[in-house]
Formats: structure tokens, C-alpha cells, sequence
């Protein structure tokens, strides 16, 4: 295969084919692409302009070295037509903002066959951030798609032509806003499945879409949806919260089966404070004669306190026009906490002409207010339900389930089995242990928020590099700073009681995946005390730091703040907390916050957690020596490395393990931690200047 290099410091006269003569552009590159060819950007650099690329096959696109390059367009970033083998992974995309009216992409993937789509980040495009039309065999994994207007997913037909076989997973979609420039359907939507024959999507986490759409007279977004000539498409384990509407406007749901879909299945996802209702059933409300409505389930599910906004939507609402093809529907063993003053199904928009629909052995949980509204239609059964009533059940019930935040933590709620084994007129949701709680709680009573001093615009002005500005973020809905760039806030430390402990906490949302950023305390002499943030992107997470006062009051020589690097980054709080004299507690470790299969950076090395996989592109032949040091915790586990279709393991010990390897210039070499059984499951890889970068194995879960 050849492989063609590009750097922010090459020359479009250069060979681009070995790494010490690169080309420096994109349409330099494009001019050189054939058939068998590798197209790797320089990690770290940014590169302006698009790649078009059709007819052609065995292609892959990515990053080499330790960080990922970046695409930065005014148009499509990557549109590829009519390929075979297509593999793009490792890179950012970024366009001029979702406000800019110029249909743009980041990737518009349509008719090509067998494509991988991996570890790509998309951000700033006016319509979809990744779209995928005519396509068959397609995955989607591990992909952040954000502030985008029309959605950060969406799939569709091509000539006719609908997608069939496709796989998204372990993505995040969040804040994709709004269709600035459609004011007559939906838009803002987190995954849309159009025309798919054959999907599955799971272990994703749609949060926050469609607070910028631009119509309220028909529909609006959703979170997952699936509509228009869809058969065969499964949604499981995914998150949907916080999606929203406008004032006025309906939909804002978390799931939803809709128009013209068949055989179809919604199992084991978890929604909450979305503004429309956790799960919809519905059927377009116009011509349906192309893909009947019919054999679709909903099955253990759960909804916490769904519906903030629009009326009678509630946990679940279905809805379907009269004299349409509308049937077979099941809707069973699904624990539905409806919010205050809510039911938890909402059943009137259902005609009488429907057939064959069924409501049974689901729970119930209302604050007084019936399970079913408008249940007694002919052809609907509804059965085996439990009704709870008890305000206080359902307070108790909503209070303990976690708003969780990782797809992948899903499968090990004790809910989902429980649902599948028990009956609910037997089994009492308030006597079981349905969740497994996010976290312990300090003993700690009370807090300060500290003041931040900010600098830059606020809210929805242009932001410069650097900044600190303030800005709304529909996660944790609520003012927050952004801090753009290499920039930071600091503020002094408070007062404090002498010799007292106390704990600085700060909560952050990481935005890019490369971001690093600390909590720090400084002292007078100017020395820090660091906790790296050390979560995926996109979801809020905790950095701790332990602090005994002096012997004094006030120290004006010592600040608190935060710090990032690379991207951008959320701050929702910064908290002092003083220590009960007899609490133990601990700051919170980096390690508390990782997920299985997880890599990220800390300063100039890479971390990886049990299950984690690097992957490394070798610049020249000869032996290379991989080290991972997992210091002195007695781990038990293996490490690994594949090479040439060969996977080799050894035994993890204490301390640096190495691994040596020949290997031939231009070949990729993956590297991962495997059945760490016992011990600390971090390791850490010394990053090497040979190419390649972090991958992400999280997809290989269930």
C-alpha cells in the first residue's frame, strides 16, 4: 500500500511518500491518492481545505504521532463517493460553526461499501457532522460529534438506495443545536437512522441536542430516532438526557421509533430530563405508504423524570394519525419513573383503526397520578402493569437512580436484569437494588463556590484563543466557564479555620479528546500542586485536592484555579469543602474516574486502563522497544502486542515491562493491557517519537 504523508511543515514538491518529505496540502495530497493508498496528516498540525475522493478502493485516512491532526474546512471536510474499503480514523474536523448557512459536512460518506469510521471528531458544520447515504457495511466507532446543527449522526438513502449493515457505537453526540436556516422540520436531532436496512446503534450517549432548532409548527429533535424506510434496527445501551426543544415546540425526546419503520427493537437505554418524553412511538402524520409501521418493541428500559418540558408526553408517548397502517406494537417490562404531576404513558393520540398494540408487565411509578392515560383502545392490551402511586416511592426511586453519564457502565445496573426476571405485580421497585450508585458522597458538610475571575465575552460572542468565557451548556444546564486554548482561571484561596483539612474539588467537562487540564494549587512562592481531569470528552468529571490550613486565617499568597491545554474545556464549579473532624476522606484518585478500555494524556504521557489499546505506525525498519510502566501495585494482567496478524502476550509485572519488536517501516503495531485482575488498572505507555497515537478498543464491551 502506499502511504503519503502530509506536514504543516512539508513541501507540495516533496516526494509525500516517506515521512522526512512530506506534502504540505490537502489537494497536493488528493492529486496522489490511488487505489491501495494510506493518507496520514501529521498529529498535532492543521491542515485548511477538503478531500473529495470517488471510485477508488482500499483507502485509508489518518493521523501519525502522538496527537491527532485536524482538517479545518469552509465547506464538507472529507466527502468520499463510490469507494471500497474505506478506513478513516485518528482525526478532527472542524468547520467554520453550525451558524454559517453553507451545507457543509465534516464527513459525507455515499454509496461506498465496507467502511470503518473511528475514533473522529466533528465539530462546527451547519448540517450533519458525520452522514452516511447509500452505504453498505458501515461502522461508526467511538466518534464525537458536537455543535453541529443538523445532527450530529444521520444516515440515508443514495439513488434509492438505503443503507444497509451498519453498526454506530460507543459514540458521544452532544449540543448539536439546530438547522439554523430550516424553519420547516426538525433539526438538532443527536442520531438520526433514515433509510437504514439492518442497524444497530449502542453504548451511545446523546446529551444535550436541539436547543437551537428554528420551527415549533410540526416536529422537532430527538436524541436516537429512527424513521423512513428503517427495518431491522436495534437501539441497546445507550444514554439519552437533557435533549431539548423549543418553547412551544414538541418532541425534545430521548428515543424514538417513528414514521415508516418495521421490526424494529428499543432495549436496555437509560433516559432522563429530556424535554420531551423518554421513549416515542410514533407514526408520520402525512403519506405513510412506504414502509408500514409495524412488529417494533420497547423492552427493558428505563425513564427518570423525562418530560421537563412539553405537555403529555411524559416516560413513553405514542402517537398515530388515523387510517394509517399502524401495528403489532409491544411495549413490556420497562421501569418508567414519570416526573411531578406526570403519568408515565401517554396513549390518547392512538386511533381506533390501529391493531394489535400491547402495553404489559411494565412499572409504573406516578406521584398519584394514573400509570396510562387514555389506555381502552380497541385492539390495545394492556395488562400485568404496576401501578405505584406513592409520592414518596417515587421520590425515593427517582433519587436513587444515577444519572449516568457512560454508556458502557449500563449492562453492569442490576435494573436491566432484574426487569428481565421478574414480574411486576411480584416484584416492588422500591425493595430491590436497581443501580449502582455513581459515587460515595464525602462526609463533609457544606461547601463554598469559589469566584472565578474571567476574562473575554460573555455567553455567545466570539470567543479568541485563550479566553475564559462565559457560555451555556445544555448538560448541566446552566451558566459555565470555557476556557479556550492554553488559558486558565485562578482565584485566592478563602478563609479557613486553623489547622483544619479541607478538600478543593473542581468539576469539569473535557470537550476535545486531546484536552489536558488541571486543578492546581499555587502557594506563595509560586510552586503547584496538581489533579489532572483525566475523563473521556464530553462528560463531566471530578479532580480533587487535599489542603490543611496554617496557622493562620487568610493566606494571600495561596490561589486555586484551573488549567487547560489543547482545545476547550467546561468548568461548572470549583468548591472548597471543609473536613468533619472525623472524616477520612480521601481525595479521589485519577484512577476513580476511567472506564474499561479508556486512553488519555496526562502532560507527555498516555495512560491506559484494562481492556485500552495503543496503536503505533513505525517510521523506519529496524527493532523498536515499547516500555509500560505500572509502578510497584503487585498487578496481575498481560500486556500485549499484534503485529503482522500475530498477537504475542506476556506476563504484567511490577514496574516497566518492555516489549521489543521488529518491524518493517510504514507497519502498524498495537499495543494493549489485557485481564488486569489485581492492582492499580493504569498503566502507563512513554510515548515515543515513531508515530501512531492513542486508540480507544471500548467497542469489543459486550
Amino acid at each position: 500500500m502506499l502511504t503519503i504523508y502530509l506536514s504543516a511543515v512539508g513541501d507540495d514538491n516533496n516526494t509525500g511518500i516517506s515521512i522526512d518529505s512530506p506534502l504540505l496540502t490537502l489537494s497536493a495530497a488528493q492529486s496522489r491518492i490511488t487505489n491501495e493508498t494510506a493518507l496520514l496528516l501529521r498529529g498535532g498540525d492543521t491542515f485548511n481545505g477538503s478531500l473529495s475522493l470517488a471510485g477508488l478502493h482500499n483507502i485509508s485516512i489518518g493521523s501519525y504521532g502522538a496527537e491527532i491532526a485536524e482538517i479545518s474546512s469552509e465547506n464538507t471536510a472529507i466527502h468520499i463517493q463510490n469507494c471500497v474499503n474505506v478506513d478513516i480514523s485518528r482525526i478532527r474536523l472542524t468547520g467554520q460553526g453550525w451558524r454559517v448557512i453553507n451545507r457543509s459536512c465534516g464527513l459525507l460518506m455515499e454509496r461506498t461499501d465496507h467502511s470503518t469510521i473511528r475514533t473522529v471528531e466533528v465539530t462546527g458544520f451547519h448540517k450533519h457532522g458525520i452522514a452516511i447515504n447509500g452505504c453498505d457495511n458501515t461502522d461508526i466507532i467511538g466518534c464525537y460529534a458536537h455543535f453541529n446543527g443538523a445532527t450530529g449522526i444521520h444516515t440515508g438513502s443514495a439513488d434509492n438506495h438505503p443503507c444497509k449493515n451498519l453498526r454506530i457505537a460507543h459514540c458521544r453526540v452532544y449540543d448539536n443545536p439546530g438547522d439554523i436556516e430550516n424553519t420547516e422540520n426538525h433539526s438538532g436531532s443527536g442520531i438520526v437512522i433514515a433509510a437504514t436496512i439492518h442497524g444497530t446503534v449502542e453504548f451511545c450517549d446523546a446529551a444535550g441536542n436541539g436547543w437551537g432548532q428554528r420551527q415549533i409548527n410540526v416536529n422537532g429533535p430527538v436524541g436516537i430516532w429512527c424513521c423512513c424506510g428503517c427495518e431491522d434496527v436495534v437501539f441497546r445501551y445507550n444514554i439519552c438526557r437533557n435533549n431539548r426543544t423549543q418553547p412551544g415546540a414538541v418532541d425534545g425526546d430521548g428515543m424514538d421509533i417513528d414514521g415508516e419503520v418495521c421490526d424494529s427493537v428499543m432495549e436496555y437505554n437509560y433516559t432522563y430530563g429530556n424535554e420531551g418524553s423518554g421513549y416515542l412511538l410514533c407514526e408520520f402524520w402525512g403519506d405513510c405508504t412506504d414502509t408500514p409501521w409495524q412488529n417494533n418493541i420497547m423492552r427493558y428500559n428505563v425513564s427518570i423524570d423525562d418530560d421537563t418540558r412539553v405537555p403529555d408526553y411524559g416516560a413513553v408517548r405514542i402517537s398515530s394519525p388515523d387510517n394509517v397502517f399502524f401495528e403489532s406494537m409491544s411495549i413490556t417490562r420497562n421501569l418508567l419513573i414519570a416526573a411531578d404531576g406526570l403519568a408515565c404513558i401517554y396513549n390518547q393520540h392512538v386511533p381506533a383503526t390501529v391493531r394489535d398494540l400491547s402495553i404489559t408487565e411494565n412499572w409504573l411509578i406516578t406521584d398519584g397520578r394514573e400509570g396510562i392515560v387514555d389506555q381502552n383502545h380497541a385492539q390495545t392490551s394492556v395488562q400485568g402493569n404496576a401501578d405505584f402511586t406513592s409520592p414518596d416511592t417515587r421520590c425515593t426511586l427517582s433519587n436513587s437512580a444515577p444519572r449516568l453519564t457512560e454508556p458502557r457502565d449500563l449492562p453492569n445496573q442490576p435494573v436491566f436484569q432484574w426487569m428481565k426476571h421478574q414480574r411486576p405485580l411480584e416484584a416492588n421497585p422500591a425493595e430491590a437494588v436497581l443501580f449502582y450508585p455513581l459515587q460515595e458522597d464525602s462526609k463533609a458538610e457544606g461547601f463554598l463556590m469559589m469566584e472565578l475571575q474571567l476574562s473575554g465575552p460573555d455567553y455567545e460572542g466570539t470567543e479568541k484563543w485563550g479566553d475564559a468565557a462565559l457560555t451555556y451548556d445544555s448538560l448541566l444546564p446552566g451558566t459555565v466557564t470555557r476556557l479556550t486554548g492554553d488559558s486558565g482561571v485562578v482565584a485566592p484561596l478563602p478563609w479557613w479555620e486553623k489547622s483544619k483539612r479541607y478538600i478543593v474539588r473542581g468539576t469539569i467537562r473535557l470537550q476535545t479528546p486531546d484536552t489536558i487540564a488541571c486543578l492546581f494549587i499555587r502557594d506563595e512562592a509560586g510552586a503547584e500542586t496538581r489533579a489532572y481531569f483525566n475523563a473521556s470528552s464530553g462528560i463531566y468529571t471530578i479532580a480533587e485536592l487535599a489542603f490543611t490550613a496554617g496557622d493562620k486565617w487568610f493566606d494571600p499568597g495561596k490561589y486555586v484555579g484551573v488549567r487547560s491545554q489543547n482545545g476547550s474545556a467546561l468548568i461548572y464549579s470549583i468548591e472548597f469543602i471543609e473536613l468533619a473532624s472525623d472524616d477520612s476522606y480521601q481525595p479521589m484518585s485519577n484512577n476513580d474516574f476511567r472506564r474499561w478500555g479508556d486512553v488519555y494524556r496526562q502532560e507527555n504521557t498516555w495512560h491506559l486502563h484494562d481492556g485500552a489499546q495503543i496503536e503505533k505506525t513505525v517510521q523506519s525498519t529496524g527493532t523498536v522497544t515499547f516500555t509500560f510502566d505500572c509502578g510497584l501495585n503487585n498487578a496481575e494482567g498481560k500486556i500485549y502486542i499484534i503485529h503482522g496478524g500475530q498477537k504475542i502476550e506476556y506476563p504484567l509485572i511490577d514496574g516497566k515491562n518492555t516489549i521489543t519488536q521488529a518491524v518493517q517501516a510504514g507497519t502498524a503495531v498495537r499495543m494493549g493491557i489485557a485481564q488486569l485482575t489485581k492492582g492499580v488498572i493504569t498503566a502507563v505507555f512513554d510515548s515515543e517519537d515513531y508515530g501512531g497515537g492513542p486508540m480507544r478498543a471500548g467497542e469489543e464491551t459486550e
